[in-house]
């Protein structure tokens, strides 16, 4: 049996210093302000593909960042609720390319739900 990396205790803290910083914005967004006060994961799939369309992948860090903090995250405040966890092993190859696919199917959807949408297509983590 292997031991928890942290006690089931501590889980609402970890679980309100997470949400917090889903919250948090991240340096050089965008020239609008108020989008720093979001974070990358809650633009618009508009926003995204408009960003895609006009720099490329110049914005693709911010999102690569924020989407696999994100989904490690999620991952971890799933454990002490005894959920399974998802193998995310390839979501740094596979992550932006699934938030330009499911944003270009549903433009008004937020980046978040983008990222939300591939954690529900990757396998469970085999139970020990």
């Amino acid at each position: 049996m292997s031991k928890q990396p942290y006690s089931a205790h501590h889980s609402p803290l970890i679980m309100v210093a997470f949400v917090g910083f889903l919250f948090l914005g991240l340096p050089g967004q965008s020239a609008n302000a108020t989008s720093n006060l979001v974070g990358a994961g809650l633009a618009n799939c508009w926003l995204f593909l408009d960003q895609y369309r006009e720099h490329g992948n110049a914005h693709r860090d911010q999102y690569m960042d924020w989407s696999l903090g994100f989904l490690t995250g999620f991952n971890f405040t799933r454990v002490p609720l005894g959920q399974p966890t998802k193998d995310l092993t390839r979501a740094q190859q596979q992550v932006y390319s699934h938030i330009g696919a499911h944003c270009t199917e549903n433009p008004s959807d937020s980046v978040m739900e983008a990222v939300i949408d591939y954690y529900f297509t990757q396998p469970n983590v085999p139970a020990e």
